[in-house]
């Protein structure tokens, strides 16, 4: 990620019971879960906080077999606004 920060993640166009996993490095060494969401009924959605910039790796999973699922992914960054102070008289 470019900006640490939240993120919107949603999978849609999934089946049944699918989830995601964010860790902050490769998935075959030891790494950290950054987040997790799942879904019993498909379409996992929710808010991951990154703490860093840096590389971030994106796991989809499903439950049962088979273990593979068609989906389509979307990212929004939560963007920080600063707002301006006036005064009217």
């Amino acid at each position: 990620m470019a900006t640490a920060g939240d993120y919107d993640i949603a999978l849609t166009g999934t089946g049944t019971w699918t989830a995601f996993m964010v860790t902050d490095g490769c998935p075959d060494v030891a790494t950290t879960c950054v987040g997790f969401v799942s879904s019993s009924g498909g379409n996992p959605s929710g808010t991951i906080s990154f703490p860093a910039v840096g590389t971030y790796y994106l796991q989809i999973d499903t439950w049962p077999s088979p273990q593979w699922t068609d989906y389509n992914l979307s990212i929004v960054v939560h963007v920080p606004v600063e707002l301006q102070s006036f005064t009217i008289e």
